[in-house]
């Protein structure tokens, strides 16, 4: 990492925060929020701020994809 930051500079290992009200605007039913996560990423206290901040309620789905989740997913996705 510190080759990268030496060399490219620090934008190139740092990330930068997410805006979650950016990112629900840039979002469509086609297009929808994926988090791709490393171990101990957890942003469900931004996805519930969001939620309430927006008063979705019940109409939010959060699953963790484990064994045997992609099928539903799938099935959450073609809901939206």
């Amino acid at each position: 990492m510190n080759f990268i930051q030496n060399y490219l500079g620090k934008q190139f290992v740092q990330v930068p925060p997410i805006n979650m009200m950016e990112a629900y605007e840039d979002s469509t039913k086609r297009t929808p929020i994926i988090f791709i996560l490393t171990t101990g990423a957890d942003p469900s206290s931004m996805l519930q701020r969001l939620s309430d901040t927006m008063e979705f309620g019940e109409r939010m789905d959060v699953m963790s994809l484990g064994k045997g989740q992609g099928k539903k997913a799938k099935q959450l996705i073609r809901q939206a």
